[in-house]
């Protein structure tokens, strides 16, 4: 039930952010408007990438991948439960091969660091 999920989210602190890309756009039909939030969901099972994370729009049309680069780190920190990652594009909404994305970093201060270890293993920072 969703008390129990905002009780666990209640003790949730920013990590901080980082800007992705989102590609493959021209493969999908999912819309996003600028500063509009999008969900990512794992795909360990893509037959071209095992790190995938697809991008939904809100209405949970897809709309495109994160960029493989930023994935790899992504799945890690997805998979092991160390952080929820929201994400908002800013603008480029409109682009037809790739946009931009900020991603936030949510989760248990216990966790932050194995979230930092996995993004600089991978040369990123938030």
């Amino acid at each position: 039930d969703e008390s129990t999920d905002s009780d666990e989210d209640a003790d949730f602190i920013l990590f901080g952010s980082l800007r992705g890309n989102v590609v493959g756009l021209r493969y999908y039909t999912g819309v996003v408007n600028n500063n509009e939030m999008v969900s990512l969901k794992r795909e360990p099972n893509n037959p071209y990438d095992r790190n995938a994370v697809r991008v939904n729009n809100v209405n949970g049309d897809q709309v495109g991948h994160i960029k493989r680069e930023l994935a790899v780190p992504l799945a890690y920190i997805m998979d092991n439960k160390l952080a929820k990652v929201e994400g908002v594009v800013p603008y480029g909404s409109k682009n037809y091969f790739n946009m931009p994305v900020m991603l936030s970093f949510w989760g248990k201060e216990e966790n932050k660091r194995a979230v930092l270890d996995a993004l600089k293993r991978h040369g990123m920072s938030l």
